[in-house]
């Protein structure tokens, strides 16, 4: 085989190897105990959205081209292996796979109180659009 035909193989094989991340993304979750007093519905719907990793966060990809940070219910994470990402509900089941594209339903806002969830929402840097995902 080629010499250089070999080195450019293992280029693209190292390059690949760092592609590919073994660390799951942050993923922002509502409070265990939701506050008392008045409860606010979700109730839209984004057809087959994709949930996509940007800068180590789970975001929210429309059709129609919105991208909002995610924020899932109480209990929901994220795993990694050698083929992506999977979010998994709060029984630990396959919700849906990074990339994939599905119904997902909830609600966009522009604002939350972000001392209300997971210390992780600061390591996601903006733009700072919501979607919170009701499953």
């Amino acid at each position: 085989m080629n010499p250089l035909k070999i080195i450019s193989l293992l280029g693209l094989a190292i390059a690949m190897i760092g592609c590919t991340s073994s660390t799951p993304a942050v993923i922002v979750a509502t409070p265990k105990d939701p506050p008392k007093g008045d409860v606010m519905y979700m109730t839209a719907l984004q057809r087959q959205a994709r949930f996509v990793i940007e800068h180590d966060c789970v975001r929210l990809r429309s059709q129609a081209g919105g991208n909002y940070l995610a924020v899932f219910p109480y209990g929901f994470s994220i795993i990694a292996d050698s083929s992506g990402h999977t979010i998994l509900d709060s029984e630990g089941r396959s919700w849906v796979r990074i990339g994939v594209p599905r119904d997902v339903g909830g609600g966009g806002v522009p604002t939350i109180d972000a001392k209300r969830f997971s210390p992780e929402i600061s390591k996601c840097p903006g733009p700072y659009y919501y979607w919170i995902v009701s499953p």
